[in-house]
């Protein structure tokens, strides 16, 4: 066997040469055969980098070897050979990536973080968000491709048109010209707040009013008890059958949700507002939007209160451990979070609601936010857990502290969802 391969993560890589025609495609069909022998599981990828050309025999020889696989693709693709591809019709057939290029942050403007990744500006017109290094080229193509589909679908969102490495990280790039996010908006004029309210929840209502396949975007509910089965050995069965139960007997719906949907993830273009992130994009009900708003805008905001009130208490009563991870979330900055001034962030949210869903009376207001509560402490803990993973803080200690303050309680004074 001439050609060179590897097996890592489950993953069969074959090296491709530079040339491939009719006189080395027999080769590369035996070479093949012998990489399976060799390593007999795994999914199975052709990488492309050294290769320059490749004649009809040539893909005929790897038309041959995608018959066999189940998971198969070809990557690191140049432009030229890309081409061949995507003129023969193989682009449409296989699982193919270009090469990916790399990309200096050395000049660019860092704008704002969230768990999961951080955004930059790179000249007057582009947007870079760069992922955590732990998050995978799939899951960068898949949160590309849910884009492509979530505007084919009507959603009012932007497209990347490049994957790129940032150092030992994946990212995209976006082309926005003359864009600002609602929280840059906000922050630079907070007499803006009520106006800017009103217009997202324009975009929300436009948003919700578009019903994707299912079979392209998760179901909301699933995604929580999916998280909730990840804590299965740190929270006690009786509490994860009540939050379970809680989640199953919210309304299914059929509205595209965002999952995030604030400040930072809006962006005003040339007057246009469009959202940005769609990593948690989901089916469901509008109360899945509504509920990560009131935690990041009547929850998150309270932090520094009750830290100031709570935090000697909590000491006398939480092992010091627990303290001390608690503690960590607690002094998270919201501003920070919100890219806004926080002081602002409960008028923002009221005002959307009031605009979503027409009221007019502080009591309609009072009800909607009852209803919503319950499932915004969820979304709290959800990100409680999250932020502690990439503080390499014990997720037990924060799930059980926010499960038993926050999630019970407000589960047992849940009311039906009738809106």
């Amino acid at each position: 066997m001439s050609i060179k391969s590897t097996f890592t993560n489950n993953t069969v890589t074959i090296f491709l040469e530079r040339k491939i025609d009719a006189g080395n495609a027999d080769n590369l069909k035996n070479d093949y055969f012998e990489v399976r022998k060799t390593y007999p599981e795994g999914s199975m990828v052709l990488d492309a980098s050294k290769l320059t050309y490749i004649s009809s025999a040539g893909l005929r020889t790897i038309l041959s070897i995608k018959k066999l696989e189940d998971d198969f693709s070809i990557t690191n693709v140049t432009p030229e050979v890309y081409d061949i591809f995507d003129v023969t019709g193989f682009s449409e057939m296989f699982n193919i990536r270009k090469v990916i290029r790399e990309v200096s942050l050395e000049k660019a403007e860092f704008l704002w973080d969230s768990i999961n990744c951080k955004i930059y500006k790179s000249g007057p017109e582009n947007l870079i968000k760069v992922y955590n290094p732990n998050i995978t080229i799939d899951q960068v193509e898949k949160e590309r491709k849910l884009t492509q589909k979530a505007m084919i679908d009507g959603v009012p969102t932007i497209i990347s048109f490049d994957i790129v490495k940032c150092n030992s990280s994946y990212g995209l790039i976006y082309e926005l010209i003359n864009s600002k996010s609602i929280s840059t908006m906000i922050s630079e004029n907070p007499d803006s707040v009520t106006a800017t309210a009103k217009e997202c929840a324009s975009l929300l209502k436009q948003m919700h009013e578009v019903k994707p396949e299912t079979k392209d975007f998760p179901l909301a509910k699933n995604a929580f008890i999916k998280w909730i089965d990840t804590l299965d050995k740190i929270l006690k069965p009786k509490d994860i059958n009540v939050i379970k139960t809680y989640i199953k007997g919210l309304p299914d719906g059929d509205s595209f949700i965002n999952g995030e949907f604030y400040g930072k993830n809006i962006m005003s273009s040339d007057g246009e507002l469009c959202v940005f992130n769609l990593e948690k994009a989901t089916i469901g009900h509008p109360i899945f939007d509504l509920a990560p708003m009131y935690f990041l805008h009547l929850l998150l905001p309270r932090f520094p209160e009750l830290y100031k009130k709570h935090a000697k208490t909590a000491r006398l009563i939480l092992p010091m451990g627990t303290y001390n991870d608690v503690m960590k979330i607690a002094k998270l900055n919201p501003t920070d979070i919100l890219g806004f001034d926080y002081t602002l962030a409960p008028k923002f949210y009221n005002q959307l609601v009031i605009s979503y869903f027409g009221l007019k009376t502080p009591e309609e207001l009072t009800h909607i936010n009852e209803i919503v509560k319950p499932l915004a402490t969820l979304v709290l803990t959800y990100y409680a857990t999250e932020l502690a993973n990439t503080m390499n803080l014990k997720v037990e200690n924060i799930a059980n502290v926010f499960i038993q303050k926050w999630v019970l309680p407000a589960l047992k004074k849940a009311k039906p969802v009738d809106f």
